[in-house]
């Protein structure tokens, strides 16, 4: 399952090199309905995640060929879930609406760094890391969501909400 073109999506300390012995520090943890939690790192140079033994069971479980595409949604830090992208024409059962938030990451002069979700006025979080700013704009983003609707204010559509960092 290659990650070309996503990889930045990932934590960078959850990227390791080509050999067991050169694995990143952090993992992530991907679940997709079928098993157990697969907890793995990603090869760099490869794009792909260390740990496929799962894959083809994923495949086959999901009648998937090539070219159809597989949905990677982060449900918490370092944890995603992963799913088929239903085919065009299909009409998703139930599916919830879905509310797009950007990141827009920034290093400040004295190197740490500034994660502001711009949809949200005043959202803005400070970390040591790009990841650690992101991870902190997130919560505090579900923080105010949350805040508004338990008060009735306006709030984004939708129960899923994802992040894409800008």
């Amino acid at each position: 399952m290659p990650l070309t073109g996503i990889l930045e999506f990932f934590p960078t300390d959850a990227v390791g090199g080509r050999s067991a012995q050169q694995a990143a520090r952090r993992r992530v943890f991907l679940s997709f309905g079928l098993s157990d939690t697969v907890e793995t790192d990603i090869v760099e140079g490869k794009q792909v995640f260390r740990r496929r033994g799962w894959v083809r069971e994923f495949l086959r479980a999901h009648r998937l060929k090539a070219g159809d595409r597989v949905v990677i949604e982060e449900v918490a830090p370092y944890r995603y879930h992963l799913y088929p992208e239903p085919a065009a024409g299909d009409v998703p059962i139930a599916e919830p609406a879905e509310t797009k938030l950007a990141i827009e990451l920034e290093q400040e002069q004295d190197g740490r760094w500034i994660g502001e979700v711009t949809d949200l006025p005043g959202v803005l979080a400070y970390g040591e890391t790009a990841d650690e700013a992101k991870a902190r704009a997130k919560a505090l983003a579900l923080r105010v969501i949350a805040d508004r609707l338990e008060h009735g204010e306006a709030a984004p559509d939708g129960p899923r909400i994802s992040f894409a960092v800008a």
